[in-house]
């Protein structure tokens, strides 16, 4: 087993295979897969590590949490102000019903 994994190395070598020509293409993929992979499996294996953390409530947690309920609206404010709206409500249906007094111009 060992010296099939060492022939799998020497097979993957990164070197230039050709001295006259600069560029060899295999080289350049080999690179750019083992590369890819490479930072595949880092990006992973951190998105990993981060799911952990957050799920088990390490990282990414609120401070205190408040369960006390306090009275935020002043109720006689409230009531002022539906009462308001509520006699808004009712001029504007009375001056719905009201005919008009003035006369129409194109006539």
């Amino acid at each position: 087993m060992p010296k099939s994994i060492s022939n799998f190395f020497k097979k993957l070598s990164f070197k230039k295979s050709n001295s006259h020509m600069p560029f060899d293409s295999k080289r350049d993929w080999k690179i750019i897969v083992f590369s890819f992979t490479g930072l595949a499996f880092l990006l992973a294996g951190f998105s990993g590590y981060l799911f952990f953390k957050i799920n088990r409530g390490e990282i990414f947690t609120s401070g205190q949490q408040n369960t006390s309920v306090n009275q935020v609206i002043d109720k006689k404010f409230l009531d002022d102000t539906v009462a308001r709206f509520e006699a808004k409500k009712a001029r504007l249906g009375e001056l719905e019903r009201q005919t008009s007094i003035t006369p129409d111009p194109s006539l």
